[in-house]
């Protein structure tokens, strides 16, 4: 597994993501209290992520997961532009 280039907090990101998954209730309370951070920032890091190789090797269903939601949120006009 390559982890070369990402930081310790984008590898904590992605791990606590893997944990956190199923957690709907919580989350952000979880999140701040594991990392430090606040959900906003949280995803901001996770997005931040989508294309990444070394973040696709460390955590292909995680980041399967983000650019599939990513792409559900986007506007159906933007999409059918593509």
């Amino acid at each position: 597994m390559c982890t070369g280039g990402l930081t310790p907090l984008q590898r904590d990101v992605l791990r606590c993501e893997m944990e956190l998954q199923n957690l709907r209730q919580g989350r952000s309370r979880a999140i701040r209290d594991r990392l430090g951070l606040s959900a906003v920032r949280y995803e901001q890091i996770l997005r931040s992520l989508v294309g990444v190789p070394e973040a696709v090797a460390f955590a292909p269903d995680v980041m399967h997961r983000v650019e599939r939601r990513l792409h559900s949120q986007e506007p159906r006009d933007a999409r059918a532009q593509k």
